[in-house]
């Protein structure tokens, strides 16, 4: 069977009619995702609709658009085909193995994305009080809340270089290979500020959510030592607590709507590390 017929079927959700050569992966909690052996192995992913009022977007084209322009740098699987309609794409498999602890290739990386233009990706905020108030907007759907004391935003100045933001840079969504790392899941990115990013990597809520371990004390400070900017230090010690509030009461609020169990656990478990992690004084 060609990738086209392929494709069908699994737009069709008759994975079932095209199992040869095809490996359904796990680890996503947005979308399905297969591994296929065809002249090039490559990723089919197949995308699902998000609630409303989700924190992170789920587009395709927003994909497509990332995988092309960070091609230059070569941090990102490489893009091979789309089919909107049909709501899948096509992109090369990175043959390597899940990241394991090479702190000094992350910090690299998120280097080595300030050289990309951001302007053609949508803007997200980057104010501390703004921030806050989405995370309240979160917790206002639910009607449980928890027990934690929010943070006061702390005076920050306006972001000086605008970056291209992956927004999930968790453990499981890096993959080592010969000669460096390669990040993936590029669903939602955006124009905005780089701790957004460096906070999606260190905080211990995204780390739970791969499933993963919290960074300790030592791998903190290794990555603070490689990143060699204690300018982006001094400014993530001050937004830290805000994206901290945003993304534990988004955990919260997803475990109130998902379904499966397990899910409800690990998000209630990530939120609760994230509104430990904003009161901290561990970076």
């Amino acid at each position: 069977m060609d990738l086209e017929n392929i494709v069908v079927s699994l737009a069709k959700n008759k994975s079932e009619d095209v199992q040869e050569n095809l490996i359904k992966m796990v680890g996503g909690h947005s979308n399905h995702v297969w591994r296929y052996k065809g002249a090039q192995e490559i990723v089919l992913k197949k995308y699902l609709k998000v609630p409303p009022g989700s924190l992170f977007e789920n587009s395709l084209q927003e994909e497509e658009k990332a995988l092309k322009t960070v091609k230059q740098i070569n941090i990102a699987p490489k893009f091979v085909k789309s089919w909107p309609d049909l709501s899948i794409i096509a992109y090369r498999y990175v043959e390597g193995v899940p990241w394991h602890n090479d702190i000094k290739a992350v910090a690299k990386l998120i280097l080595e994305k300030e050289k990309i233009n951001p302007e053609k990706f949508k803007e997200v905020s980057c104010e501390p009080t703004e921030i806050l108030r989405q995370g309240d907007v979160f917790l206002a759907k639910c009607q449980k809340l928890p027990k934690v004391k929010r943070p006061h935003p702390e005076q920050i100045s306006p972001v000086k270089k605008f970056s291209l933001l992956h927004r999930d840079i968790r453990q499981n969504l890096i993959s080592e290979f010969k000669g460096g790392i390669k990040l993936i899941d590029w669903q939602t990115p955006a124009k905005g500020d780089i701790c957004e990013d460096i906070f999606s990597f260190i905080s211990p809520g995204f780390q739970i959510l791969a499933d993963g371990t919290p960074l300790s004390a030592q791998d903190l400070n290794s990555f603070w030592k490689f990143l060699e900017r204690p300018d982006l230090y001094e400014r993530y010690r001050k937004i830290r607590a805000a994206f901290a509030w945003r993304h534990g009461s988004y955990c919260w609020w997803k475990s109130t709507i998902v379904e499966s169990r397990y899910l409800r656990t690990k998000y209630r478990l990530a939120s609760l590390a994230e509104f430990d992690y904003s009161t901290s004084n561990c970076l």
